[in-house]
């Protein structure tokens, strides 16, 4: 139901007031700052040439963050990978397309399975890896 913006809201008393807001001015850069390392993350992503290809779309940077928090020896399967995201912007033989042109860019190993020869898991190159946890990293201390 869409909020009608001509009526007045009893304020939430856990929210702070602006008095108490400009009492503290670690408040007033708080922030700013919050939303300038977001930026810089944005940009650092876009810059990297095999990142911004998975940052262009939900989906696709959820898969991988799947991969690259998988165990390399044990990774998640290929269908088990489309199955199982919860963004889905998009559908599954898009997903599936996306994953195999990664594959013929080198940029995503698929593994045969030790346990199941019609498995197929997904890795990632640890420089890769590397990449994306020093990023979510420097974002993390950001915050």
């Amino acid at each position: 139901m869409p909020r009608d913006f001509g009526q007045t809201e009893k304020p939430d008393s856990s929210v702070r007031d602006d008095s108490q807001r400009q009492e503290n001015p670690f408040c007033q850069s708080r922030p700013r700052y919050l939303l300038q390392s977001e930026l810089a993350f944005e940009r650092a992503v876009f810059k990297h040439p095999k990142l911004s290809i998975f940052r262009r779309n939900a989906t696709t940077w959820e898969v991988l963050l799947m991969i690259a928090r998988a165990d390399e020896q044990q990774g998640p399967g290929l269908y088990e990978i489309v199955e199982s995201v919860e963004t889905n912007a998009l559908g599954q033989s898009a997903l599936l397309r996306f994953l195999r042109e990664r594959r013929e860019d080198g940029i995503i190993r698929f593994n045969r399975s030790p346990q199941k020869q019609s498995k197929w898991t997904l890795a990632i190159s640890e420089d890769l890896r590397a990449d994306l946890l020093d990023l979510l990293l420097l974002r993390q201390q950001a915050r």
